[in-house]
């Protein structure tokens, strides 16, 4: 999903001007920002959300959105003076990233949910959009994250493997 985000945020970067007119070439970077908000967020799009309706535990969704908003809040005033709105896109993220975090810690304390290494899994996709904030080269941005795709494919070989073992035997029902 990482890889798929960066591919969406280098076509963002070239289609925006294009559709938009040149003058929204600027908005590109919040684009990669938030999108990085959907990678961050995907372990409770995917499974946590379903796993805390099906054991009956939604008072996490309460709790995490609780902490969400308190966070996108603080940052949001933190970031958006100095930052405009970049720093709310990166309020965001931050946002997401706790909504996630609360969601694994409560789940795991109430079903027992293993923590996987989906939290690794956001580092690619925000070493890019870290970069493209801070240096606008979409090109290095890109590249980073497709290295750290790599790097994190490789760490975690075993498991990229039986994901896709997985995927294959479902191709052939």
């Amino acid at each position: 999903w990482g890889l798929l985000c960066i591919a969406a945020s280098v076509i963002g970067y070239f289609l925006i001007p294009q559709v938009f007119g040149a003058e929204f070439i600027g908005s590109s970077v919040p684009f990669w920002i938030l999108i990085s908000s959907s990678v961050v967020g995907i372990p409770v799009f995917f499974g946590y959300a379903a796993v805390t309706h099906s054991s009956l535990s939604t008072y996490i969704a309460a709790i995490a959105s609780i902490f969400s908003a308190v966070v996108n809040v603080a940052f949001n005033i933190v970031l958006i003076p100095r930052f405009g709105i970049e720093g709310c896109a990166w309020a965001t993220v931050l946002a997401y990233f706790v909504s996630t975090i609360v969601f694994g810690a409560l789940l795991r304390k109430r079903v027992k949910i293993p923590i996987s290494w989906v939290f690794v899994a956001i580092i690619p996709n925000t070493v890019g959009a870290i970069i493209f904030s801070f240096y606008g080269n979409v090109y290095f941005a890109a590249l980073a994250g497709v290295i750290h795709t790599i790097m994190l494919g490789l760490y975690k070989w075993r498991s990229v493997e039986e994901s896709l073992n997985i995927v294959r035997r479902l191709a052939k029902i």
